[in-house]
């Protein structure tokens, strides 16, 4: 679909970033992505504490989590809230005390480094 899109707007060539960015960035994105959400998490048996939000810099969001899966713990919690929505769950749920003692970690090297260290 993509490939055609970009053939029909006589820009086939641009294809080949996508290509060169699955070869790649992508294998590492996700790896960093699939830590933060479920890496180093407290306890798999508790909805609160078996996944984590990640709260991110414009950068971080640009590059590592786009369409706001950054907020992975919020999607956990209530799978039906569209993707734009779920800064504002988050807000609600922070206001009213809910996610106090759940994962919530400050961006996506914070992360790493509590995957790097002798605690995890």
């Amino acid at each position: 679909m993509l490939l055609a899109v970009l053939v029909a707007c006589g820009h086939p060539a641009l294809y080949l970033l996508w290509v060169a960015a699955w070869l790649t960035t992508y294998s590492l994105v996700m790896r960093i992505r699939s830590i933060a959400e479920h890496g180093m998490v407290p306890d798999q048996g508790d909805d609160f504490l078996n996944t984590r939000t990640t709260r991110v810099r414009w950068w971080e969001r640009l590059f590592i989590a786009p369409n706001l899966v950054n907020y992975h713990l919020e999607h956990h919690l209530m799978i039906a809230v569209p993707h734009y929505n779920l800064p504002r769950m988050h807000r609600l749920l922070r206001e009213r005390g809910v996610l106090a003692g759940a994962c919530v970690t400050d961006g996506y090297w914070r992360v790493l480094d509590l995957a790097s260290s002798s605690a995890a």
